[in-house]
Parts: structure tokens; C-alpha cells; sequence
């Protein structure tokens, strides 16, 4: 069994660091959402997880783009990718090489919007 302990972020405390702690906190998160459990790749750029049928990719740092997507490919996986991204940018152009069935989603700000519409 897994458990989380949240706390609020202010609203008006939100910086650039704030949303890199966010997503580097949410990990664990992101995993239990895509039930992707099994620690592929663990460095401070990027992280992959895998269950038997899927992986989920999370790219903190945009200079392992190349290395990340290597990594992706070598696993074979249909994958869920969040790319820490300031804005909504899916970073769609980067990825479209990749051979592997994925989906992009952009982080914090899609976590950033959950919580503007729940206490907004």
C-alpha cells in the first residue's frame, strides 16, 4: 500500500524552483497514476518507470532530451512522457522521431491546473 502526505502551495509563493520541487515531489505520483512502478533509469535529468506493458518517462532537465528518448526506445514500451515545461509547452516537435507509441504531457502546469481549479 502506498501513501502520500500533501501540503498546500500558496498561490502567490508559485516561482520557477517551487515548480521544480513540485515535479520532482510528484513522481511517486505520476507513477501510481500510470501504475508504472519497476525503476528503469534514476538520474537528476530524467526518470523511467515500467510495469510489463508500459513505461512512464519523466524529463526534468530538456538537455537529456536525446539520451531520454534512447533510453525510451531501448525499453520498447508504449509510453506516458511528462516533460517539465514552465508553460504548456508538450515539447510535441522533439519527440515526433520516437518509434515508440507515447503520450506527452506537460508538468507542473497540468498539477499547477488541478490546483487552480480545486481552490482556485
Amino acid at each position: 500500500m502506498k501513501y502520500f502526505k500533501t501540503d498546500f502551495v500558496d498561490k502567490q509563493k508559485v516561482s520557477d524552483d517551487t515548480r521544480r520541487n513540485l515535479v520532482v515531489r510528484a513522481t511517486e505520483m505520476i507513477c501510481v497514476k500510470e501504475n508504472t512502478f519497476e525503476k528503469k533509469y534514476d538520474n537528476k535529468k530524467f526518470k523511467i518507470y515500467t510495469n510489463k506493458n508500459s513505461s512512464t518517462g519523466i524529463l526534468y532537465e530538456l538537455d537529456a532530451i536525446d539520451e531520454f528518448k534512447q533510453m525510451l526506445e531501448k525499453i520498447g514500451l508504449k509510453t506516458s512522457i511528462y516533460v517539465f515545461s514552465l508553460t504548456h509547452e508538450k515539447f510535441t516537435s522533439d519527440f515526433s522521431s520516437l518509434t515508440v507509441k507515447y503520450k506527452l504531457t506537460p508538468i507542473p502546469e497540468s498539477i499547477l491546473e488541478v490546483y487552480r481549479k480545486l481552490f482556485g
